[in-house]
């Protein structure tokens, strides 16, 4: 009898096409400040600035940082850009220090400015941070900035996080989002229908 698919039992990878391919989850580390709408993230990878120590047994690992900041008192584009400067200068040190730290994930609550006027200055850091950690270490980083002035749900906030953290490194390497932008999709989903 001949079969109406050639081939299908012998093809390579056939006895493997049952199982499910094991997903990898990262280690999340939390910095910065304590902001409520990050409160459903699992604490144990909470890391205080100067527990360096911390990090000597995730180099091997895959590692994901999310950095919480309260931006209500930047109310001019001077202190928002310091602001922003901070969180690369502490993103290049670390990405030094953690080989495998593939998403760098910025939570921003309370802008004290526009949302049109955070967002392109969060665009521009996203995209000079990939570049600067690229030029200096090599690596291809994803890097995420949310604005979530009205977040109404952290479960949900932890979830689009967690999910990006797992994402594999995509063409959607920089990109900033309010949470308007993925309260109903995935960062992912939300990324590529803003910058396509």
């Amino acid at each position: 009898m001949f079969s109406s698919n050639p081939g299908a039992f012998s093809a390579p990878g056939h006895r493997h096409a049952g199982k499910a391919a094991k997903k990898i989850v990262p280690k999340l580390i939390l910095r910065g400040d304590a902001l409520p709408c990050l409160a459903a993230l699992d604490p144990r990878f909470r890391t205080d600035e100067n527990e360096a120590s911390t990090f000597e047994g995730l180099a091997d690992s895959p590692v994901s940082l999310v950095i919480g900041r309260d931006a209500s008192r930047r109310e001019n584009r001077r202190s928002l850009s310091d602001l922003l400067q901070e969180v690369m200068h502490d993103c290049v040190a670390l990405s030094s220090k953690l080989p495998k730290l593939r998403h760098v994930i910025v939570v921003l609550a309370d802008p004290g400015l526009s949302d049109s006027i955070v967002l392109t200055a969060c665009e521009q850091a996203a995209s000079r941070l990939c570049e600067r950690v690229a030029r200096e270490h090599g690596d291809y980083l994803v890097t995420t900035f949310l604005l979530v002035a009205d977040c109404d749900d952290p479960e949900l906030l932890a979830r689009r996080i967690r999910d990006r953290a797992a994402q594999p490194p995509a063409t959607d390497s920089a990109c900033a989002l309010t949470w308007d932008d993925i309260r109903d999709v995935s960062i992912e989903f939300a990324a590529m229908n803003r910058y396509v």
